[in-house]
């Protein structure tokens, strides 16, 4: 027996009309989709290691102390402003059991500070820094290191030489000085 030409076609209909529905169905859906990623900022930080001059013996006549200290300063803001770091010395106080007078400040000095240091981050240019700054008493903040904007964004060390100047007749006993260490955006005057 013949099957009737109309069902082969039906048949044929419901095929193309099933790969018609199939077809729709794998197409991708078209949307835009928002990423967002914050970095956040960090701190801007100088730091000074401790130093400790070594003992002298009494004289009548002026003497040098000399000593050595590290600084580190650590730019993490991701701002890339710059920076500059001062440092500043309070009196050397007398600390002794006898009427003595301080060491005045004016008599601390950083001579020659180095060349700063990469430690970790952007590396030390030319153009941007950070720069070595200049050495000096210690009575008012003296700028000692900078990086001017784009540069100095990372970890740097410096090593600073320190002289002090003990006035003759100074008197026996510990004299003690706090150094004032501070960072702040842009390259400074």
């Amino acid at each position: 027996m013949k099957t009737p030409h109309w069902t082969t076609v039906r048949g044929i209909q419901g095929i193309v009309v099933g790969l018609a529905i199939a077809a729709v169905a794998v197409i991708p859906s078209l949307a835009d989709t928002t990423v967002t990623q914050t970095i956040n900022d960090g701190a801007r930080t100088a730091d000074l290691s401790t130093l400790t001059f070594d003992p002298l013996s009494y004289s009548n006549d002026e003497q040098i102390s000399t000593g050595s200290m590290t600084l580190t300063a650590d730019d993490n803001t991701g701002t890339g402003a710059g920076w500059n770091v001062t440092v500043q010395s309070t009196d050397f106080a007398y600390q002794g059991q006898y009427a003595g007078i301080d060491i005045p400040s004016a008599n601390v000095s950083i001579v020659d500070p180095a060349d700063p240091v990469l430690v970790s981050g952007q590396a030390i240019t030319t153009q941007l820094g950070p720069f070595s700054g200049q050495g000096g008493s210690l009575e008012t903040p003296r700028k000692i290191v900078f990086a001017i904007e784009g540069g100095g964004k990372g970890t740097y060390t410096q090593t600073l030489p320190v002289l002090l100047t003990i006035p003759g007749g100074s008197l026996v006993g510990t004299y003690t000085s706090t150094f004032m260490v501070t960072m702040s955006a842009g390259p400074g005057t």
